[in-house]
C-alpha cells in the first residue's frame, strides 16, 4: 500500500472517530492539557494557488480554534506560528507549527485538486496539529515532532506502527537577500539552505529555496526555485523549478520545470517540462513534455507540443515534429523532416517498376500517416544509359488490408558518360498508388504518376532543354 493510501486512511479514521463523539455529544478534543495553550495564534502561508488566501484560513482557523488566529509576514517563526504551504507543483499540503512542548510538528496530506477542499483539509489539519488530535486517537507515532532528549528507560509498550507520509520540503531558515562571492564566502556561509527571495553571487551562490531572483555567474538551489534564475554560466536547482531559467550555459532543474528553460549549451530537466525548453545545443526532458522543445538536438519522453531541430527523438508525440531526422515510438500530428520514422510506421525497403525509370529502389522511413523515403533510379533515354539518386515525401491513408499512397519527389538520372550536363535527366513525379498488404511485412502495390521531365541536351550554359509532360505506370513490392 503506498504512503499516500495510508496517510489518507488515518485521515479518515480521525474524522470518523471525531464525528462519532460529536453524535454522542461529547466533546471530541481533549482535555485542557491538549486545548490551545495561547489566546492568538500567528498564520504563514505559503501558495500560489489563487483563493488559496491567508485571511480566509486564520478565518476559518479563528472559528475552529476559538482564539484569535491573525495574519503573519513571510519568514514568520517562533512559539505559535502556524506554516500552511501549497505549491502547484506539489501534490502535497503541509502544515508545521511552533510548540512549547512538542517543539517544531510537521505533518503532510495530499492535497485535494479542489481549493475549497483544500482550506477545509488544511483547517482541520492545522487544528488538529494544534490540539494534538492525532496523537490522542492515533498514539504519538503519527505526528513527526523535533528531535528531543531521550525519556529515561521504562517498560517500552507494545509496538505501534508508524505511518508514513510524503516527503516534504525541510523548513529552512528565512532571509530576505543574500550575497556571495563564492559559497561559503557569502553572508550565508553557516546557512547554505536558507530560503531567500534574492541571491546575488559573483563567482558562484548557493541556497536552500528560491522564491525571487538568482543572478550571478553560476546559481544553485538546493531545493525548488520559483521566480527567475539568470546565470552567465549555468543554473543548478534539485528540486522543482517554477518561472524562467537563463544561461550562456546550460540549465538543470532535477525536479521539472513549468515555465521556460533557455541556454545557449543546453537545458536538462530531471522529470516534466510544462513550458518550453529552447537553445543552440541541446534539450533533454527525461518525461513528458507539454509545451515545445526548440534546439539542434531534442530528446524527451512524451511530447505534446511540438519539436524543432536537426535530430527530434521522443516517446508518443501528439503535435509536431519538425526537423532533419525525426525518430518516435508514434506520431498523432504532423511530422516533417528528410528521415521521419516511428515503431508504428517502421522502415520499409522498396523495389518498383516505372515506365520512365524501370528500375527503381527505395528505403521508406514511415509513421502513421505520414512518410519519406531515399531513392535510386536507372534507366535509359535513346539508347543512352541513366542513374541516380531521388528523394520523396507523402501521406499515407490505411485502409486496412488497403492503403493509399501519395506523394511528391523527384530523381536526377546522370548520363552514363558523365559528360557534363549534357543528356541527363531531372524528373518531377507526383503519384498515386493502392496497395494491399499481405502480411505485416510485404505489401505490394500500383498505380501511376504525373510525370514532368527536363532533358538537358547541350548543357545547362546553353540552356537548351527539352520539358515534357508524361504518364507513368508504376508496379512495386515493400518489404
Amino acid at each position: 500500500m503506498s504512503n499516500r493510501i495510508v496517510t489518507r486512511i488515518r485521515t479518515i479514521c480521525v474524522s470518523l472517530v471525531l464525528a462519532f463523539l460529536v453524535a454522542l455529544g461529547v466533546d471530541h478534543r481533549p482535555t485542557l492539557a491538549a486545548e490551545p495553550s495561547q489566546s492568538n495564534y500567528q498564520l504563514v502561508v505559503n501558495s500560489d494557488v489563487p483563493g488559496f488566501g491567508a485571511d480566509v484560513l486564520a478565518e476559518k482557523l479563528k472559528l475552529e480554534l476559538g482564539v484569535d488566529v491573525s495574519v503573519a509576514a513571510q519568514g514568520a517563526s517562533g512559539l505559535g506560528v502556524l506554516t500552511l504551504s501549497w505549491r502547484s507543483s506539489r501534490g502535497e499540503l503541509a502544515a508545521s507549527f511552533h510548540d512549547p512542548v512538542r517543539g517544531v510538528v510537521l505533518r503532510v496530506v495530499p492535497a485535494p485538486a479542489d481549493v475549497d477542499k483544500a482550506i477545509q483539509t488544511s483547517v482541520f489539519l492545522a487544528a488538529n496539529l494544534i490540539r494534538d488530535d492525532a496523537t490522542e486517537l492515533l498514539g504519538p507515532e503519527a505526528a513527526t515532532p523535533a528531535p528531543v532528549p531521550p525519556a529515561p528507560a521504562a517498560v517500552s509498550p507494545a509496538p505501534v506502527a508508524k505511518p508514513e507520509v510524503a516527503p516534504s520540503a525541510p523548513v529552512r531558515p528565512f532571509k530576505m537577500a543574500t550575497f556571495s562571492i563564492i559559497h561559503p564566502l557569502a553572508t550565508n556561509f553557516n546557512e547554505p539552505n536558507v530560503r531567500t527571495r534574492l541571491n546575488l553571487n559573483l563567482f558562484y551562490g548557493h541556497v536552500g529555496e528560491l522564491d525571487g531572483l538568482q543572478l550571478g555567474t553560476f546559481g544553485v538551489v538546493a531545493g525548488d526555485a520559483s521566480g527567475m534564475q539568470l546565470s552567465f554560466l549555468a543554473n543548478v536547482t534539485q528540486g522543482a523549478f517554477e518561472g524562467l531559467q537563463g544561461a550562456t550555459g546550460f540549465n538543470l532543474a532535477k525536479g521539472g520545470v513549468v515555465g521556460l528553460q533557455a541556454a545557449v549549451l543546453g537545458n536538462l530537466s530531471g522529470s516534466r517540462v510544462k513550458g518550453t525548453q529552447t537553445s543552440l545545443g541541446v534539450n533533454v526532458a527525461r518525461e513528458t513534455v507539454t509545451g515545445g522543445q526548440v534546439a539542434a538536438v531534442n530528446i524527451a519522453g512524451d511530447v505534446e507540443g511540438f519539436q524543432i531541430g536537426l535530430l527530434n527523438v521522443a516517446g508518443k508525440v501528439k503535435g509536431l515534429q519538425l526537423g532533419l531526422i525525426n525518430i518516435a515510438d508514434d506520431v498523432q500530428g504532423v511530422p516533417i523532416g528528410l528521415v521521419s520514422v516511428t515503431k508504428s510506421g517502421g522502415v520499409h525497403p522498396m523495389f518498383w517498376y516505372g515506365t520512365e525509370t524501370p528500375y527503381n529502389f527505395g528505403i521508406k522511413f514511415a509513421t502513421r500517416y505520414t512518410y519519406s523515403a531515399i531513392t535510386a533510379s536507372a534507366g535509359s533515354e535513346r539508347g543512352r544509359d541513366q542513374l541516380g539518386p531521388g528523394a520523396l515525401f507523402g501521406i499515407r491513408v490505411p485502409i486496412a488490408p488497403l492503403f493509399f499512397d501519395s506523394d511528391l519527389g523527384g530523381t536526377y538520372l546522370f548520363d552514363s558518360k558523365l559528360s557534363g550536363v549534357e543528356n541527363d535527366r531531372l524528373l518531377l513525379r507526383w503519384r498515386a498508388l493502392l496497395g494491399f498488404s499481405v502480411s505485416k511485412h510485404l505489401s505490394g502495390f500500383v498505380g501511376g504518376s504525373a510525370t514532368v521531365g527536363m532533358h538537358f541536351r547541350q548543357g545547362l550554359s546553353q540552356c537548351q532543354t527539352d520539358v515534357f509532360l508524361r504518364p507513368e505506370l508504376i508496379a512495386g513490392v515493400m518489404l
